[in-house]
């Protein structure tokens, strides 16, 4: 006895396969852009809620030490960049915990070696350009933290 089975003609079968894969790089072509916009988004609001943390951060240790900001002996002194960092991430005198067990990262730095790093000035009439070639900058003199990665960032 003889089965009838259909016969695959293969050049239509190729046909679908082609128009197949057409239709979902066609999806993919259009869905791309979206993920790519909602990362840039992601990592814009991760910068804002750690800008937001450590100026919170920046406030408290204030409050907490007289009105001295991390890094300051004495009010209106310039501060380093290592001893703002060190005064918010190593315990105080007193044994408490530091406000951070790691500094803060700028999530639009690619270079893990500067991720966290800080530039400070220490006069009221500068601002951040974006070219300074760290994450983060904080004005002494002011008590502004911003990020400085690109021009567009140093607004926030």
């Amino acid at each position: 006895m003889e089965e009838n089975s259909p016969q695959l003609n293969p050049s239509s079968t190729w046909l679908e396969i082609a128009i197949g894969a057409a239709v979902l790089l066609t999806v993919a072509a259009a869905a791309v852009p979206h993920f790519s916009q909602a990362a840039g988004q992601g990592r814009l609001e991760e910068m804002s809620d750690t800008l937001h943390l450590v100026r919170c951060t920046i406030e408290l240790y204030r409050t907490e030490h007289n009105g001295l900001l991390p890094g300051q002996q004495k009010a209106g002194q310039f501060v380093l960049p290592s001893d703002f960092i060190r005064e918010l991430t190593s315990p105080d005198t007193k044994g408490e915990f530091p406000y951070f067990q790691r500094f803060p990262e700028n999530p639009f730095i690619r270079c893990d070696d500067s991720r966290n790093t800080v530039t400070c000035v220490n006069d009221p009439n500068v601002l951040p350009d974006g070219t300074e070639g760290t994450a983060w900058w904080f004005n002494a003199a002011t008590g502004q933290f911003r990020a400085c990665d690109n021009k567009f960032h140093t607004a926030y």
